[in-house]
């Protein structure tokens, strides 16, 4: 599957990674896998690591509808959700401009889009010197 996610629990954090060919249909998906595992909670940081995306599905009507499923699990008014998009180059960053853009208007998400692992790491608080390690300590 192109897209597998990883709850960090101590850091508060899940870890997604998207890879080869992106679909909305296979994020939908993965997102209802990660509301039924143990670890997950109301209100872990994300990191969306888009890599490895070789290819991604521009439909922005699903993606709209994939987000208002969302909603309602990240409704809490009184703590936004962070949201880093790891995008390294101007392909993938296109693909976290139009993730992010379906949050836009939504006070409950706050999102960014980050270039290095250590500027995405550093904007959600997190003290390790890359992604691999962080991974490999948990």
């Amino acid at each position: 599957m192109p897209v597998s996610f990883r709850i960090l629990a101590e850091h508060g954090l899940v870890y997604v990674r998207f890879s080869g060919a992106v679909r909305i249909a296979d994020a939908a998906e993965n997102f209802a896998t990660f509301l039924a595992d143990p670890d997950y909670r109301k209100g872990l940081k994300q990191l969306i690591d888009f890599t490895h995306v070789t290819e991604w599905d521009q439909d922005f009507n699903t993606l709209m509808k994939f987000n208002a499923r969302q909603t309602d699990i990240y409704d809490d008014t009184r703590n936004a959700l962070m949201m880093v998009c790891l995008a390294p180059d101007a392909f993938t960053q296109s693909l976290a401009n139009f993730a992010r853009r379906g949050w836009e208007s939504s006070s409950r998400v706050v999102t960014c889009t980050a270039e290095t692992e250590e500027e995405a790491l550093a904007l959600l608080g997190i003290d390790a010197p890359s992604l691999s390690i962080l991974l490999q300590s948990v």
